[in-house]
């Protein structure tokens, strides 16, 4: 059997059609086009560290580190690449809105944070990252406990699953192209390849090299996760009074881990 590409990103799709229409192709409004979206990201994240912690100098220096780092900022230039950054965008509007709804138990918070997601799984797959942050927030910072604080994750669960389910049964996904596992086809194969990806991804992340996977044959990947682990093992070990110290750091740490396990999905996954 061939291998099979398929994502469903209608929404996405759609941003191009845009393109096409309005600005007749123009490489130029193509450009800012896929700036806005960029814009909303960087919005986003802003208002996300704003939230977080009150302290300007912390959300400000956040906002910039995360907008102006070279992996985030790779793939601007990239017109095919912009349903990345809208989907990060509505994904980092989403947590917004759910870590309200959990501050308050207003439920238009929760409706709103539902939509945004929804909207966004319809941009990029890789929009299931976000519930990586909701994990981590019900765990460590949600102020009803642990407990509740995974009950009040489960409708964005099952709005995966039942997006899932959807996606699969309509031929959508990946098989067969190297690369790329599709845990809803193959998630042993997934599993596996998951050992390998998110001890480098975490290693990437700590020496602040992209795409380390990427800058080694396979023969040296042994060795490779290895070194990983031990530098993860140590750094952990350094900054582990900072990381007991608050729920937020708890938040932030686990968040990003788990976050990064979708992105597990592609093996040469870079930062």
């Amino acid at each position: 059997q061939s291998g099979v590409m398929q994502p469903y990103r209608p929404l996405a799709a759609a941003t191009h059609w845009v393109d096409y229409t309005f600005f007749k192709s123009d490489l130029y409004w193509v450009q800012w086009h896929s700036l806005v979206y960029f814009l909303l990201f960087s919005l986003g994240g802003f208002l996300l560290y704003k939230h977080l912690d009150k302290n300007p100098w912390v959300y400000v220096v956040a906002a910039l580190m995360l907008v102006f780092d070279l992996s985030v900022m790779a793939n601007l230039q990239w017109v095919a690449a912009r349903n990345s950054y809208l989907a990060v965008g509505l994904g980092v509007f989403s947590l917004l809105w759910f870590i309200r709804w959990r501050e308050t138990d207003r439920w238009h918070w929760l409706l709103l944070s539902l939509v945004t997601m929804i909207i966004s799984l319809f941009v990029a797959e890789a929009t299931i990252a976000v519930m990586g942050y909701m994990g981590a927030y019900a765990l460590f910072m949600d102020r009803k406990g642990w407990l509740k604080g995974c009950l009040g994750v489960i409708p964005f669960f099952l709005t995966v699953i039942v997006w899932r389910v959807l996606y699969s049964a309509e031929g959508f996904g990946a098989i067969g192209i190297g690369l790329y596992v599709d845990p809803g086809r193959d998630m042993v194969g997934f599993l596996e390849q998951l050992v390998v990806v998110i001890p480098m991804i975490c290693f990437s992340q700590i020496i602040g090299i992209d795409d380390v996977i990427g800058g080694f044959s396979l023969d040296t990947w042994s060795t490779l996760r290895i070194i990983s682990w031990s530098v993860i093992i140590v750094t952990l070990f350094c900054l582990r009074r900072f990381i007991l110290s608050t729920p937020l750091a708890k938040f932030m740490l686990v968040g990003s881990v788990l976050a990064a396990v979708p992105l597990a999905s592609l093996l040469s996954a870079g930062t």
